[in-house]
């Protein structure tokens, strides 16, 4: 079976051009032609087409137009022209466009060209799925470390919420049985016998006593089904796979939401000392963030033999937000430090950890276009920190 020919848009206000290009690709790519920008732009989903090859000059609306258009979607793009001024060239690359080729050209020139880019543009999807499938895999096996935890985490509130309504369901009991003496004696008594008659059922049932274990259970009911909820939350937050799309989202939360996935790790190893802004909004892809701050936060952990302490602090300045997790476990060998980033390297006993977090928080904070790097001590703990721009 014969693999499916990708699709091209092309843009270009000259028909015998369009009709050239269609010629010259027709037998290797699907090509549909577009003699105006906005004909182009009002297609349903643009993501649809394996490569845009648009024309600089038209007279409605520029290659540079189309460039900026498109920047939110996947899709590479291709700018063509008969300009021979180099800073036109050096400004369509700066925009992100992954080719530029001049007019005229020779049809078996130009067709070389764009299988070339083509072929590399697959090449760079199977990479990209390849390195989604192992941040994906990496992130359950993350969860799965931390399940049992979580479960427990999950458990206790829901057990004492239980013990709670079992408790509930007593007290209604006995107040509507208080009632029923009321009602049963009340009305038979002058006024003074009916109001010793309430003050002695109110003694013989523990009223007072009642009503006050009643906002208490309550309120121990209302934390636990906060503390599972939040949970929930978190867990959601963390293991939904989003889109590869940066949006804006509160880095505290963040990393108040890893801190609480990765509690039930935490609690039994380290006090967690945190010092943050009140907020910081980043362009991000949260569940990818919270996945190396539970990574950070388990090799933490890990690196402390009986019990210590976790420093997490975050700062923001006008374009950067800084974040530092410090632990004083046992530290790295200076000798080793520089291979903690490298794939299926890992410092944990076999059967503890599988090599791949530290490389693949390194693959996620670059793809954020940021940067994280490590300063250790062996027997004076670890220092990870994390810079990444507020805005790409």
């Amino acid at each position: 079976m014969s693999e499916p020919l990708p699709y091209v848009a092309i843009i270009d206000d000259s028909p015998s051009q369009l009709h050239c290009i269609e010629v010259i690709l027709e037998k290797n790519c699907n090509v549909i032609t577009f003699k105006h920008v906005d004909d182009f732009l009002s297609h349903e989903d643009l993501d649809t087409y394996d490569l845009i090859i648009t024309d600089y000059i038209m007279p409605d609306k520029n290659g540079m137009f189309v460039l900026e258009a498109c920047k939110n979607y996947k899709t590479p793009i291709i700018v063509m022209t008969g300009c021979d001024d180099l800073e036109v060239e050096k400004k369509c690359l700066l925009a992100g466009a992954i080719d530029f080729i001049r007019k005229p050209f020779s049809p078996e020139t130009f067709r070389h060209r764009i299988l070339l880019n083509l072929t590399f543009i697959e090449q760079k999807n199977q990479i990209i799925d390849a390195q989604e499938h192992l941040i994906a895999n990496e992130k359950m096996a993350a969860l799965g470390q931390l399940a049992a935890g979580v479960a427990h985490e999950v458990n206790n509130p829901m057990g004492y919420i239980k013990t709670n309504m079992n408790a509930f369901s007593k007290n209604l009991d006995k107040l509507a049985s208080c009632f029923n003496d009321i009602e049963e004696t009340l009305g038979y008594n002058d006024v003074d016998e009916n109001e010793m008659l309430l003050k002695r059922l109110k003694e013989v049932y523990k009223i007072q006593f009642l009503l006050e274990d009643f906002k208490e259970i309550i309120d121990e009911s209302d934390e636990g089904i906060k503390r599972v909820t939040d949970i929930v939350k978190d867990l959601k937050y963390y293991a939904y796979n989003q889109e590869d799309k940066f949006t804006s989202h509160d880095i505290v939360y963040v990393i108040k939401s890893a801190l609480n996935l990765a509690n039930s790790e935490i609690k039994h190893k380290a006090n967690v000392i945190l010092d943050t802004t009140e907020s910081c909004y980043i362009d991000c892809i949260p569940n990818q963030l919270s996945q190396v701050l539970i990574n950070l936060l388990v090799n933490a952990c890990h690196a402390i033999e009986n019990f210590g302490e976790i420093h997490i602090t975050q700062t923001c300045t006008d374009t950067l937000c800084k974040i530092e997790v410090t632990d004083n476990g046992c530290g790295i060998d200076l000798d080793i430090q520089e291979q903690i980033f490298n794939p299926f390297f890992t410092t944990k006993p076999i059967g503890k950890g599988t090599g791949l977090g530290m490389a693949i928080s390194k693959t996620i904070i670059e793809h954020h276009l940021g940067k994280i790097t490590l300063s250790s001590k062996k027997g004076a703990g670890t220092t990870i920190k994390i810079e990444l721009p507020l805005s790409h």
